[in-house]
């Protein structure tokens, strides 16, 4: 299995890896080179504009930067053996590029399952402490919008947006619900897969029932990367002069992402931009091209400069020989 991950991580002669690399570079041209040249489309002003206030950007910078430390404490604190802070990081700004470039992000998770079991760690604990940080990590972002929603609600115009479509959410919710009861209806091996899964895993997680505070703190970085990372889009607003509420920006950031992810895109290219937009215009009133500039901009910091730092990071990674290499 570890060829297998290996193969999918540092092979650049694979098709999966070249194709996402050449869709990005597409992708980038036509974002950032050819829509704002337009200047015009469907009377629609896509120019870009430089931040108004670029304190902001640099705060936005600083605070996307964070998200890579939590990660790295949060790997430190699953793989619960002794590991190298340094070595963490390196591999989490490599995972950082993998994520973005192979899809569902089984490139970070390969890159991360080789690390561990090069530390030591039996197949079960690595695939474990990764499946772990991941699930934590939807947990924290999903909690983090639950808090922010409650306490200090969102803009008035977020909520007369879904307002105005919550029928429509309404008969996605029931649309997901009916495919899922088909699914568990039709499969039913899901179901004694689903025992199987609870069942080793539960076996595993014994290997934390006295390490409980590693989990609490895992979980605590969660929130910490979420926070940051919303964070930091919500300074990009802020740049443009963009002024949306803390918990407004969350939710839209936190749906665009999800958007993204039915693009067969490298994270999300494309799907992201545009549902961001769309958003911002339709909640803020903002005008296209100002939503655009702080999007792109907000873009430069959340996938092109991981994807950069991490090819860098992935050399090191490989010269170092810090993931098990046969």
């Amino acid at each position: 299995m570890s060829e297998v991950y290996h193969n999918l991580t540092f092979s650049f002669r694979s098709k999966a890896t070249r194709r996402s690399i050449a869709i990005a570079g597409v992708s980038l041209i036509v974002i950032y080179g050819l829509i704002p040249n337009l200047n015009s489309l469907f009377g629609v002003d896509l120019r870009l504009k430089i931040p108004d206030h670029w304190l902001y950007a640099v705060l936005a910078f600083f605070s996307f930067m964070l998200t890579f430390g939590f990660s790295t404490i949060s790997y430190r604190l699953l793989a619960i053996k002794k590991i190298r802070l340094a070595q963490i990081s390196l591999v989490q700004l490599g995972s950082s590029a993998l994520n973005l470039l192979l899809p569902d992000g089984i490139g970070g998770i390969s890159l991360n399952y080789l690390f561990l079991r090069d530390k030591g760690l039996t197949r079960g604990s690595s695939a474990l402490a990764v499946g772990l940080n991941n699930s934590i990590g939807v947990a924290g972002n999903i909690t983090m919008l639950i808090i922010l929603i409650s306490i200090f609600g969102a803009d008035n115009s977020l909520l007369d947006v879904f307002t105005k479509h919550q029928r429509s959410l309404i008969y996605i919710v029931l649309a997901a619900f009916l495919a899922l009861m088909l699914l568990f209806l039709f499969l039913s091996s899901a179901f004694s897969m689903a025992r199987k899964f609870r069942h080793n895993f539960g076996l595993a997680l014994k290997r934390y029932q006295n390490h409980w505070f590693r989990i609490l703190g895992a979980y605590g970085c969660s929130l910490g990367q979420a926070s940051v990372t919303a964070t930091a889009f919500w300074l990009s607003l802020k740049a443009f002069n963009i002024e949306l509420a803390f918990p407004s920006a969350f939710l839209i950031y936190s749906l665009s992402v999800l958007v993204g992810g039915f693009f067969p895109t490298p994270g999300g290219l494309g799907g992201v931009e545009a549902s961001l937009v769309a958003a911002l215009v339709a909640v803020h009133g903002a005008s296209t091209s100002t939503a655009l500039s702080a999007v792109l901009a907000y873009r430069l910091l959340s996938y092109w400069l991981p994807v950069t730092i991490g090819a860098f990071a992935l050399i090191g990674v490989h010269r170092l020989k810090l993931v098990l290499q046969d």
